[in-house]
């Protein structure tokens, strides 16, 4: 599974948008560019954890860059690899909106220790 965002749009709303003269390309990448973190809290995260760590010591390959390993707590990061965002336009005419969902690998817990 790869790192990112898929943002499911429907057809009023990709109108709605190429009406202002933004391509798929262009919200793309607003989004890539608004979905930030201040480094500390990024690195706090199991998203960190699972796929940004693995990826910078050369184990995956899902495109952070490696300046990430050097950059401040308080400097503003991109929480995706900017070919990690895609726009899907999906339906017929249907209600105007859109919607998005971070997705990771699945987690199972153990229900012994509820019983």
């Amino acid at each position: 599974m790869d790192p990112g965002v898929v943002v499911l749009m429907s057809p009023p709303k990709a109108k709605l948008f190429s009406s202002k003269g933004l391509s798929k390309q262009d919200m793309e990448q607003r989004i890539w560019e608004g979905a930030t973190l201040p480094m500390k809290r990024f690195k706090d995260s199991t998203y960190w954890r699972s796929f940004i760590a693995p990826d910078l010591k050369g184990k995956l390959s899902y495109g952070w860059p490696r300046e990430y390993l050097d950059k401040p707590d308080d400097a503003v990061v991109q929480v995706y690899p900017r070919k990690e965002v895609r726009i899907i336009v999906v339906g017929g005419e249907v209600a105007d909106m859109m919607q998005a969902w971070r997705m990771s690998g699945p987690t199972t817990v153990s229900i012994d220790k509820w019983k």
